[in-house]
């Protein structure tokens, strides 16, 4: 028998799942605290088309649910590049992310990106992501061209 219970983690509240003594960690209250019901979607259909993440979701299925039908999961496999004996199909577009941005910041300002990060949501009323995006592009010298710059979601 499962049983769920909450967790509050910086005002977002996560539902756990016990099932066996295991703790299940809901992924759309996760994806929630992100920025409501309208962009947990995004959110999740961001994390899930990385070929990593079907690697790993295949790779923990066939460990532990032997309900699990590795065949069908194969379909997904092909289509993300990764090892498979089949030829198969995938349902609806799928594309690969072309590409990301990171931005690394040394220890001394530990205390500054601890703080931006804790006011995200109040700082992104103020500007958008987009905009700050490409602000740091260009504070730090990044040569770039608008047309590869990731679809944004705002």
């Amino acid at each position: 028998m499962s049983k769920i219970s909450t967790i509050d983690i910086n005002n977002a509240i996560l539902s756990i799942t016990k099932i066996k003594d295991e703790d299940y960690i809901c992924l759309t209250d996760m994806a929630k605290s992100k920025g409501g019901d309208s962009r947990a979607a995004d959110v999740i259909k961001n994390w899930i088309r990385t070929r990593t993440t079907i690697e790993f979701l295949g790779t923990w299925e066939t460990m532990y649910n032997p309900n699990f039908k590795v065949v069908e999961s194969d379909h997904f496999k092909m289509e993300a590049g990764l090892p498979t004996n089949e030829k198969g199909f995938v349902v609806g577009e799928f594309r690969w992310q072309e590409g990301f941005g990171a931005f690394s910041y040394a220890k001394s300002q530990l205390d500054t990106v601890i703080k931006y990060i804790n006011n995200q949501e109040q700082h992104h009323q103020k500007i958008t992501f987009r905009d700050e995006y490409i602000e740091l592009l260009q504070k730090f010298n990044v040569d770039y061209d608008e047309k590869y710059l990731f679809e944004w979601i705002e």
